[in-house]
């Protein structure tokens, strides 16, 4: 699951997970991690780069920034 927030809006994975709740999402479906990046990575003509997004989430990038 991807969200983009609000620049000033406090994001934590508490928050995230009891909104999911109240909407009802079943326990298993809930995220256990939380990343938080400035932006996106991006492709060279602008689409998310779904390629390197993962990459960064599993880990086999150094970090978000190397996105």
């Amino acid at each position: 699951m991807v969200v983009v927030v609000e620049p000033g809006n406090d994001l934590t994975l508490e928050s995230v997970r009891a909104s999911l709740t109240a909407m009802q999402v079943a326990r298993y479906k809930l995220p256990e991690d939380l990343l938080v990046m400035d932006e996106l990575p991006l492709t060279k003509i602008g689409k998310i780069g779904k390629k390197r997004l993962r990459d960064v989430v599993r880990g086999k990038a150094d970090s978000a920034e190397a996105v």
